[in-house]
């Protein structure tokens, strides 16, 4: 019973804070598990950061343009979404936010009145670049993997979409995200068929829609190795080589953002 009453008097003191405090408390909360997230993914991958370069050099000129191109499409879609009702709306508004919840609670960092937390921002953002490639390759393998047809790639790319509401983005956003995540799936693809045709598979957009290939009769373990997880595996860094150079544009963006309003 006294355990009740004591539940019942810290609830009763927490609703009789003001809004403006516990928003504030809410913010500084998902600013810490945003620097959390970032210092744990530091300690994981620190024994994999040549993978960072594996990815990085594979970015070409052409690979720039169309995913600027993408980006402007996304961006466009997002705007216009997110004019209409519930489309613009996400979790964060709760704590007067928009976008993802590992960024917007440092942006508004950069609206303090301490030159020193400003600083830190894109001290932040700087940090989160080396980093960009494994979140990437996380959602690949999450979201492209073994997406062969149309069907599936449009299924998991709304997906991809829509997950992103999880972190925050307003339910426009998410929508939005389909596209990249359309085009990441068909470079995916792109990139498995080129694979396997190196090999010299025969037939190949037919056995992969159908989610078959080809086997020689008694050399299926061999093929399944050597052929089909080797291109999986190269379509696997196309698809993550483009994703990656997506948000490093991104936070990019962000770091010139927040250094320019210190």
């Amino acid at each position: 019973m006294a355990i009740g009453t004591s539940c019942g008097t810290a609830i009763m003191a927490i609703a009789m804070l003001p809004l403006s405090f516990l928003i504030a408390v809410g913010k500084t909360l998902l600013a810490g598990y945003a620097i959390f997230t970032i210092a744990q993914a530091y300690y994981c991958e620190s024994p994999n950061f040549g993978f960072v370069w594996q990815i990085v050099k594979r970015f070409r000129f052409l690979m720039l343009l169309e995913t600027l191109v993408v980006m402007s499409v996304t961006i466009t879609t997002i705007v216009w979404l997110c004019q209409m009702p519930i489309l613009n709306c996400g979790w964060l508004n709760l704590f007067d936010m928009s976008g993802n919840m590992l960024t917007s609670p440092i942006i508004e960092g950069s609206n303090s009145p301490y030159v020193g937390i400003r600083i830190l921002v894109p001290i932040f953002f700087l940090t989160l670049m080396p980093l960009l490639p494994f979140f990437a390759r996380y959602e690949e393998w999450a979201f492209r993997a073994n997406c062969f047809s149309w069907r599936q790639i449009v299924k998991w790319s709304i997906i991809f979409g829509l997950v992103h509401c999880i972190v925050g983005v307003p339910l426009g956003a998410g929508l939005s995200l389909s596209i990249p995540g359309f085009f990441f799936g068909y470079k995916y693809r792109q990139a498995f068929l080129k694979a396997l045709s190196a090999d010299g598979v025969d037939e190949k957009d037919n056995c992969i829609i159908l989610g078959k290939i080809n086997i020689p009769e008694g050399e299926e373990e061999e093929y399944l190795t050597q052929q089909v997880c080797e291109a999986e595996q190269e379509a696997i860094l196309v698809s993550t080589s483009y994703h990656t150079m997506y948000n490093m544009i991104i936070v990019g963006l962000l770091v010139y953002i927040t250094t320019v309003s210190i």
